[in-house]
């Protein structure tokens, strides 16, 4: 695909030192081109008053300004071997929504389908320490709004993102992955084939060129283009500390729809999502809740609870078997809870607990935590 002729001068101001995305911005609004930027570092004294003294002496050392253009070209021929683009706001293939947003990013490294990012898209966000509640719920979620139309936002980390990327996937939906890495970085690495699939059926995204490694801080920074390319965000499962709410949070400042999925009430995994709750988000059970808030025309034929999802099984369970599994519906349980719950005894819940580990409904975590596996 054709870059625009400008991207490389987006590019070229986004790799001097100094210049973030709001100064970049700045800069070309001023002047009227990133190329205009860049021929005329040294005029209107006025506006350049504004400028921090090193950024002033970057932007009139051609000799630099020389050098960081054929970094960025090298960069653009880096990304035609991948089979990727980069897009500056000029570019057709710009997504709007993100030129809107507080501090909008000054280009995109893409790999994938760039149709994705003007379409109508939902976030669905959450702990990367999930449940199996949690992976469920989003890996549901995933799979039902995206069957009906929705792309769905994430960030690729472990756990919610994760599983509402793979709902997706799965259903042949289409879904966009937002990196604090380069698109090229497979972060986390056991998620190479996740992001590997995502290049070909969805969209990689990134503000950060080939060959970024991950770093605390681009994370919460990438978060605004999570809740800036989607029209509502979903908070799946999230603590109160969790950095979901600030993706939430942004979102509020975007304007966009907040929702969030409930979970027990006396569970710290799902502080966060009560805490959006009470403060006015929507609430969400199931598919149907985000297309009612988003009041998406096409709403989905039928609405699976996410709270009470049932899976298909090979062979019929016991009477016993099902109220273990009831038990585990939500979140995990030690063997005496289940005990006490299922009115069994402990020696006969673990042959129980065995013949549903062989049937890969249930698994076992470290201190007979049992917690039950979604089989979709």
């Amino acid at each position: 695909m054709p870059v625009h002729p400008e991207a490389v001068h987006w590019l070229t101001l986004s790799l001097l030192p100094g210049l973030g995305c709001t100064l970049v911005h700045r800069l070309v609004e001023h002047w009227g081109s990133g190329s205009a930027v860049l021929q005329h570092p040294g005029r209107d004294s006025a506006f350049h008053r504004g400028l921090g003294p090193k950024v002033l002496r970057l932007l009139s050392d051609t000799s630099a300004l020389a050098k960081v253009r054929q970094e960025a070209e090298e960069e653009l021929e880096r990304l035609e071997r991948l089979k990727a683009v980069l897009l500056c706001p000029q570019s057709p293939e710009f997504p709007p929504s993100l030129l809107s947003i507080p501090d909008p990013p000054a280009v995109l490294f893409c790999q994938g389908d760039l149709s994705l990012l003007r379409q109508s898209a939902v976030a669905l966000i959450g702990s990367r320490a999930a449940t199996e509640y949690g992976r469920r719920v989003a890996k549901q979620l995933g799979r039902d709004v995206s069957q009906h139309g929705l792309v769905v936002v994430s960030g690729a980390a472990y756990g919610v993102d994760a599983a509402a990327h793979a709902g997706a996937l799965e259903s042949g939906g289409k879904t966009i992955a937002v990196l604090g890495c380069g698109i090229d970085v497979a972060y986390p690495k056991t998620h190479a084939p996740l992001l590997a699939q995502i290049a070909e059926q969805g969209v990689l995204v990134s503000e950060y060129p080939l060959g970024t490694r991950p770093e605390p801080f681009r994370f919460p920074a990438r978060n605004r283009l999570i809740s800036g390319l989607a029209d509502g965000v979903v908070v799946v499962e999230a603590t109160e500390k969790s950095g979901s709410l600030i993706t939430a949070a942004l979102g509020l400042d975007q304007g966009k729809e907040i929702m969030a999925v409930p979970g027990r009430i006396d569970s710290p995994k799902s502080d966060g999502s009560h805490l959006l709750i009470r403060q006015g988000a929507q609430l969400v059970r199931n598919a149907g809740d985000i297309f009612e808030a988003l009041a998406w025309k096409t709403a989905p034929v039928a609405s699976v609870e996410v709270a009470a999802e049932t899976n298909a099984v090979e062979q019929p369970l016991s009477e016993v078997e099902r109220r273990v599994l009831e038990v585990l519906e939500t979140y995990g349980q030690d063997i005496d809870t289940l005990a006490r719950r299922t009115e069994r005894s402990v020696v006969e819940l673990q042959a129980i607990l065995l013949q549903l580990e062989l049937a890969g409904r249930v698994r076992q975590l470290p201190g007979q935590i049992y917690e039950r596996v979604d089989t979709a």
